[in-house]
């Protein structure tokens, strides 16, 4: 699907079944953009097999909308851009929360944001954030905005600190950052154990803010800045807020010593490599004294890094074993046994892994068995039967085809008893036979039929036994 004038067939389910269509990319395109019948669960026919259209990877539709979205954004419409970011996101594949995902979440949060929805923002902001990407600083700073004004003002600094460790430049944070240490020191908020007074937060960032030159604030700014510009940031102004933005502060500590005590146990599991245990723990520490949040989330993302580092080596492990695995099957192959790979392979799949090199390399293997047997054959009759499966074998490129070509590996030795029992008179026998021929494929496959009737005129010619 590289070709905006090739044709692709659709599969549009309904509650009766579903229809089968084709479309081009770009009228496939046009389609979604406007309001068609196709569904999310509309399947496209790519690569021999049904995809969903919200799985693709080639989908010019979704660029086309995540276009539309942000000259929506950048004109102000944002009635328009929540629907054109709806649309998409139903298009999106969230189990893989790609780029188109992630970004379409950020707009539609920072959006729902201006419009005071705040707990959808927070929501939508949360989807974006997690994986490297352009919008990702942005992400974490316009949620550090909506905590703020959720009354969350330590969830805000953790991700006013997220931000600033992924885009040091980004002066709308640190802006940002200063009126929320202000306005918390205006309201004579209470200190959080692990984050520093909020005095200190303010003067730290007010001296961040004085350290950008006079030609990094007007690039912040600029009207034609590439994505992401000025227009996708909110900001935090200091002001007097009812109720005040600390009001959600713990005023004393009382689980203080419980938060501690599950804390430590967290750090020795996460010491131990029990990493679910410490993100146990952690959040643990985190329920009981709010606080703790800020390092018992640290413990938290040390522990599912960890985690997520040693689940991939064991997987590398794996994949190297079954690679080595199916390089020993092939060395041992024979053409009595050649199903045993197809396992391995499958377990590959299974894995994630592309097999195309694999599937290679096994039909070759058995090319090779193939023509070593011929070069062992005197029968001419026995060798033009073995000579087609080699045939089929070198021709096969979908895997329908060399499944027809195992099929036919099979058939051959029933073909060989076929024609001694022809060959003997024994008609019972190649009756037999042949029913065996016919429960191994269903029916007796096209290619195969030539042999079975080069042989039964032999039975009809062959003079009749005496009495």
């Amino acid at each position: 699907m590289n070709s905006s004038n090739e044709v692709m067939s659709i599969r549009l389910h309904s509650s009766d079944g579903y229809v089968v269509t084709t479309a081009t990319p770009e009228s496939l395109c046009e389609q979604i953009e406007s309001d068609s019948i196709l569904q999310p669960n509309t399947e496209l026919y790519i690569d021999e097999q049904w995809t969903p259209i919200r799985c693709c990877r080639y989908a010019p539709w979704r660029d086309r909308l995540f276009r539309r979205a942000e000259a929506a954004f950048r004109a102000g419409d944002g009635e328009n851009i929540l629907t054109i970011l709806d649309k998409l996101l139903q298009f999106c594949d969230r189990t893989n929360r790609d780029e188109i995902f992630r970004t379409a979440n950020f707009l539609k949060g920072t959006v729902l944001a201006r419009y005071g929805r705040l707990p959808e923002a927070a929501r939508c902001l949360k989807n974006a954030i997690g994986r490297p990407s352009i919008s990702e600083a942005a992400a974490h700073h316009n949620l550090a905005v909506v905590f703020a004004l959720l009354r969350d003002p330590i969830a805000a600094v953790e991700h006013f600190a997220a931000a600033i460790e992924r885009n040091p430049l980004q002066i709308a944070t640190v802006y940002s950052w200063r009126n929320l240490a202000a306005t918390l020191t205006g309201e004579t908020a209470p200190n959080v154990l692990g984050l520093d007074p909020w005095p200190k937060m303010r003067d730290e960032q007010t001296q961040r803010l004085r350290s950008f030159t006079r030609d990094q604030r007007i690039e912040a700014v600029r009207e034609n800045r590439p994505y992401p510009s000025y227009h996708v940031f909110l900001v935090f102004e200091k002001s007097r807020y009812c109720p005040t933005i600390g009001s959600g502060l713990p005023s004393e500590q009382t689980g203080l010593q419980a938060g501690r005590c599950h804390l430590e146990q967290a750090r020795e599991f996460l010491a131990t490599d029990a990493f679910e245990l410490a993100i146990q723990f952690a959040e643990r520490a985190r329920d009981e004294c709010p606080s703790l949040s800020v390092e018992a989330d640290r413990v938290s993302r040390n522990a599912r890094s960890l985690s997520e580092q040693r689940r991939r080596f064991t997987a590398a492990q794996e994949r190297v074993a079954l690679a080595d695995l199916f390089n020993r099957q092939l060395t041992a192959l024979t053409l009595e046994k050649t199903d045993i790979p197809q396992a391995t392979i499958e377990r590959l799949q299974a894995n994630g892994d592309d097999i195309t090199e694999h599937k290679r390399l096994y039909r070759e293997a058995i090319i090779n068995l193939i023509r070593r047997r011929i070069w062992t054959i005197d029968d001419d009759e026995r060798r033009a039967d073995w000579l087609m499966v080699l045939s089929v074998y070198e021709t096969a490129e979908r895997s329908a085809h060399l499944q027809a070509a195992a099929i036919a590996l099979r058939i051959q030795p029933l073909l060989s008893e076929f024609r001694a029992a022809v060959a003997a008179g024994d008609l019972g026998m190649a009756a037999s036979v042949a029913k065996r021929v016919a429960e191994t494929h269903g029916t007796i496959p096209a290619d195969l039929q030539q042999i079975m009737e080069r042989c039964t005129p032999e039975k009809e010619n062959s003079p009749p036994r005496s009495a």
